[in-house]
């Protein structure tokens, strides 16, 4: 499961397609918790090597939407998954470079532990 914070935030289940450690990536679906106009919601993750101790994360967000939705509501979801996927890339360097996560990350973890009691 992942804690979002889209909108009001919510709860989405994600189901692991593929992993590789050799090749540096991984692959899941969302399959509970989207908006039920969206009908597939995936992402694909891959660590390249950019130097001597640099990477990057290069990730593919694939989203599916119906028709009649997809037309009116495809430019706010591309715009806020862009968003979303750029806090999760300065979260991920954080976390790489330090070995600690972000603030931000450690005040949504409390929030969540907050929200299940732990």
């Amino acid at each position: 499961t992942c804690e979002t914070n889209i909108g009001k935030g919510s709860t989405v289940v994600e189901k692991l397609t593929m992993f590789s450690d050799e090749k540096r990536e991984l692959a899941y679906n969302l399959i509970q918790g989207v908006p039920g106009f969206i009908t597939l919601a995936s992402n694909h993750w891959q660590v390249v090597k950019v130097g001597e101790n640099q990477s990057k994360i290069v990730m593919n967000v694939t989203m599916h939407m119906k028709q009649f939705s997809g037309f009116f509501l495809g430019g706010i979801i591309t715009k806020q998954m862009r968003k979303q996927v750029k806090i999760v890339q300065d979260e991920l360097k954080i976390y790489a470079e330090t070995g600690s996560v972000s603030e931000a990350k450690k005040r949504q973890i409390i929030k969540c532990c907050k929200k299940y009691g732990n």
